[in-house]
Parts: structure tokens; C-alpha cells; sequence
């Protein structure tokens, strides 16, 4: 079964209409006419809305990218930036142009590189990361204007984490080998100490043998020169 939505357009203050909701006792407060207006009984008077003829925005807001503060220190959005390691905040603050409604402006951002869907920021201007791994990243930002129309285009900023020594590759193939080798190194004295061990029962054995046979000789000895 198919569901239908209703796509559903506010219009405030900005474009005219009261916000404060006004209780009249006149009945019905809204109406149809034949022509298809729309008629509202408003605390000052009646307003009238022509559904026919609305109003809509076709050019899409500009984006830009103004800047980006890492741990507390700003970096313009120009090319492409390297970022210091082990990088805790991250602060992105963006903008879109719009005369017609500036306040009604709509703003999504994806980082690529950590997020995996868009991120619905509403009208904030600031996109926020914490304990970014060391990578490249691409941060884009789309923005609609009063009419719902969106602008996928603008800056696209570029950067990247530098990674701390202990996050490099070289440093985790170091590792990797150190363990190796103390396993080896373990393997190697457990060897030793296994031999040790078996030469000191083999030397017991063999002194035990031989105690064995020198007391058989002498008993054998004693019988004959008894004899």
C-alpha cells in the first residue's frame, strides 16, 4: 500500500501573516470563495490568500564555507588543509545568501570520510566533530532557500588529519615486529629451559646408573674374595 504525503508549505510573519493566533467569534474563521481564494478572519481584519499565486523562490542560496576552528584555533577554508594530530574539536561555520527570507534558510552537511548520511542541521550555521581520526576528509554543505529549493553546489572544502607517531603505519609494523620477536625470544628460552631440564634428569639418571652398577661391583666383589 502506497502512503501518501502531504507536502505542506508555513508562512509566517515574514511573508505577512500574523503568528499569534487570534480567536474571533465569528464562524467559520476560514473560508473558500468560488474563485478559490482563500478568506481569514485576523484580529485586525480579513485577510485574503490566493493559493493559485504563491509566491516561489526558483534561485537557490549560495553556500560558503567561512572557516574551520580546530581546537580553538582557525583555519581558513582555502585549498587543501592539514591539520594537526590528535585533533579533539572540530568546529565547521558555514553560510547561504538569501534575501528573499534569510532567517527560513535550511542547511544539510555530510562529511565524507566519517558520516554516512546527511545531517539535518535545520538553520544552524555550524557543523561539530570530536576525535576525528587522522584521514583525509571532504565537507559538504547543501542549503534551501524559503521555497524548498536546494543548492548542492558551493565550497567544498578538503582537509586532512595528520597522524601522531603512534598512529602511523610504521610505527604499528614496528609494533607488530617487537611482538614477534618477543615471541620468538620467549620461545627460544622455553626451549633452553626445557633442554636444561632434560639434561639435568638425563645426568640424574645416568649418575643414578652408574651409583647402581659401582655398588653391584663391590657387593660382587665382597662375595668372591669371601669365597
Amino acid at each position: 500500500m502506497r502512503i501518501a504525503r502531504v507536502q505542506a508549505t508555513v508562512f509566517d510573519s515574514s511573508d505577512g501573516v500574523r503568528s499569534r493566533a487570534f480567536a474571533s467569534g465569528y464562524r467559520p474563521q476560514v473560508a473558500k470563495s468560488s474563485d478559490g481564494k482563500l478568506w481569514f478572519v485576523a484580529e485586525d481584519g480579513v485577510r485574503v490568500f490566493d493559493p493559485r499565486h504563491l509566491p516561489f523562490n526558483k534561485l537557490p542560496p549560495p553556500v560558503h564555507i567561512e572557516q574551520l576552528i580546530a581546537d580553538r584555533k582557525i583555519y581558513n577554508a582555502d585549498g587543501h588543509l592539514r591539520l594537526p594530530p590528535l585533533l579533539q574539536d572540530l568546529e565547521i561555520d558555514y553560510t547561504a545568501l538569501s534575501l528573499v527570507a534569510p532567517e527560513k534558510i535550511r542547511f544539510r552537511y555530510k562529511l565524507e570520510g566519517r558520516d554516512r548520511d546527511w545531517q539535518d542541521a535545520g538553520n544552524r550555521r555550524q557543523a561539530f566533530y570530536t576525535n576525528l581520526p587522522p584521514r583525509k576528509y571532504r565537507f559538504r554543505v547543501a542549503a534551501c532557500n524559503n521555497s524548498g529549493v536546494w543548492n548542492e553546489g558551493g565550497d567544498i572544502p578538503r582537509f586532512s588529519i595528520d597522524p601522531a607517531y603512534n598512529q602511523t603505519t610504521w610505527f604499528r609494523l614496528s609494533c607488530v615486529a617487537a611482538f614477534l620477536a618477543l615471541l620468538w625470544a620467549l620461545y627460544r628460552l622455553r626451549v633452553r629451559y626445557l633442554k636444561q631440564q632434560f639434561n639435568m634428569r638425563l645426568e640424574e639418571r645416568v649418575n643414578e646408573r652408574t651409583r647402581i652398577a659401582r655398588d653391584f661391583h663391590d657387593t660382587l666383589l665382597q662375595s668372591f674374595q669371601a669365597c
